[in-house]
């Protein structure tokens, strides 16, 4: 036969490694893909546990506008530390919404932009923010745009490292105190935890 042949044993050994390399290869991607996805892998919660997670927000915002005087007198902060006794208007600086204490916002000017930055090391839920963005912010006619930094509104949450730790962007620059104060709460509701 002609396998039995030193010419037939040597194509039949080609095609085996050949084989097996081929294999090996597809295997190695095949793992690194499967790796890279489960290093990367972000928190989804529940349907019951994002909306515990809302309901918490919104209490806690309007907890802590009230205090501050209401949503007519919520004020903006001037880098050196005064108020003004206008309504909430444009994020200048550190604003009132920075208290960390209640819901670890930032903000400040980044070029153009207003931006409302919330930093978490807890666990979000990256279809909350989508779904919150498309509610909010169609009732407010408030464009989304995604990582489109040249523009006065958008929004991103980026993950890095292995784990979720998410940085949160809003920016609005109207002037309607009250979409502004929905932009916070869709920054804030992304948070697993306050």
């Amino acid at each position: 036969m002609e396998d039995d042949t030193l010419e037939g044993r040597a194509a039949r050994r080609r095609r085996t490694v050949k084989n097996l390399v081929i294999g090996t290869v597809f295997m190695t991607v095949f793992v690194l893909i499967v790796a890279a996805c489960q290093g990367h892998r972000p928190y989804i919660a529940s349907d019951a546990v994002a909306t515990q997670q809302d309901e918490r927000t919104v209490a806690v915002v309007n907890a802590f506008m009230e205090a501050n005087g209401g949503l007519s007198q919520w004020k903006d902060y001037y880098d050196e530390g005064e108020s003004r006794p206008a309504p909430f208007g444009e994020l200048t600086g550190d604003s009132v919404c920075s208290n960390a204490d209640v819901l670890g916002f930032t903000t400040g000017d980044a070029g153009i932009r207003r931006e409302v930055n919330l930093s978490s090391t807890s666990a979000v839920t990256p279809r909350t923010v989508l779904d919150n963005a498309e509610r909010v912010w169609t009732r407010y006619d408030i464009s989304r745009r995604g990582d489109d930094r040249g523009r006065s509104t958008w929004t991103q949450v980026r993950f890095s490292g292995g784990r979720t730790s998410p940085t949160v962007y809003v920016s609005y620059a109207g002037d309607d105190p009250d979409a502004k104060v929905n932009m916070l709460v869709l920054a804030a509701s992304v948070c697993r935890e306050l």
